[in-house]
């Protein structure tokens, strides 16, 4: 359980750094120096999204966890 809460807090603060910068270069104006001028806030949205999902994932895991509905293995499976 306290894996789970350590990755949260650290998804959350990575995916806290990563809207602030988009919302920094927004505010800016700064744009890519490429063929299509992209603003640079829009490439790291899909890094943006993806943090949000898994953020919302591993919140789900640790209600489960912390309810008794779901288990984490102590063990790994026996491989032959």
């Amino acid at each position: 359980m306290i894996c789970i809460l350590a990755t949260i807090a650290m998804t959350g603060v990575f995916a806290w750094f990563v809207g602030t910068d988009m919302w920094r270069s927004f505010q800016r104006g700064y744009e890519t120096e490429s063929l299509v001028a992209l603003p640079m806030g829009l490439p790291p949205l899909p890094l943006l999204a993806g943090l949000a999902v898994f953020l919302l994932d591993m919140l789900a895991l640790l209600v489960q966890v912390a309810s008794g509905s779901a288990r984490i293995a102590d063990e790994s499976p026996d491989v032959i």
